[in-house]
């Protein structure tokens, strides 16, 4: 991307992106700026179909949802470009298709706008992007966990909130409601919490990133994961070493009147599996 280009696009809920040489600003329906951020920040950029994740300096990461596959691809190459650009050096890893992973290192500040709540807005606006509820305490998930047993253990030895899929051991631990002080769900919504553990059961790194994770909910809708500010730890991409264990939330938005059902996840590889959720 040249010094003085700037590239363009739109998201679902109506608003806009914009991409130059030293940020991304996205724009709300209205016109009005939702939020920005800085290139030199930006540490990570991961798309995942029509969804450009992009990993701050903290460790947080921000959805970003394009009305179409072309424009999050766009959106995803130009990510890429101006992260190089600006003297980081990036790794890209792709695995099963439309993924891609970048990894930048360098120095620089994140900004985002006080009103980034209106990037909340302009993320999670997809018809079936829908996400849940908050954290205090936990209640029961469990029961008819399924998916592929390779690598991993069988499934007579899986407890009835685990799944193995691949070489990834998933364990819900339970789900709970989260109201969100910072970015609050919208009226007719509300946030509902993950707790979830996994663990590399093969004999090389796994790449676990949330984006593959989606909660099902009691109307069919496969929900992705919201931006939130908590709970924490919250689980975002973690590259795991043989035998090692992870733990934190991910948190969803639903629709209100709808409760989770299942947990599904889907690896880079292709490689599926679920967990029933019981209230």
């Amino acid at each position: 991307m040249q010094h003085d280009e700037e590239i363009s696009g739109s998201l679902t809920d109506g608003g806009q992106y914009r991409v130059t040489s030293y940020m991304l600003e996205l724009t709300k329906p209205d016109g009005s700026i939702a939020g920005t951020m800085d290139v030199k920040d930006m540490r990570a950029v991961d798309r995942k179909g029509s969804t450009v994740s992009v990993r701050g300096r903290t460790g947080r990461v921000y959805p970003i949802e394009g009305a179409t596959l072309d424009d999050a691809g766009r959106l995803e190459t130009a990510l890429r470009s101006i992260i190089s650009a600006n003297g980081q050096t990036a790794t890209v890893q792709r695995g099963g298709g439309a993924v891609g992973k970048i990894i930048g290192i360098g120095c620089g500040g994140f900004v985002l706008l006080a009103i980034v709540v209106g990037i909340v807005a302009a993320i999670g606006a997809s018809s079936k992007t829908n996400t849940n509820k908050s954290v205090a305490g936990q209640t029961g998930a469990g029961a008819a966990a399924s998916g592929s047993q390779a690598g991993g253990r069988s499934s007579s030895t899986l407890s009835s909130n685990q799944a193995q899929i691949g070489d990834l051991l998933l364990t819900v631990n339970g789900t709970q409601p989260y109201a969100d002080q910072i970015f609050p769900a919208e009226a007719g919504t509300h946030y509902i919490a993950v707790d979830i553990t996994a663990q590399n059961t093969g004999g090389k790194t796994y790449n676990l990133n949330r984006l593959n994770f989606h909660l099902k909910d009691s109307a069919g809708f496969a929900n992705t994961p919201a931006i939130t500010d908590g709970p924490t730890p919250q689980l975002n991409f973690n590259d795991m070493v043989p035998g090692q264990s992870v733990r934190g939330f991910i948190v969803f938005k639903l629709g209100d009147g709808r409760t989770p059902t299942e947990l599904q996840y889907q690896s880079f590889t292709g490689t599926a599996g679920t967990i029933k959720i019981t209230q």
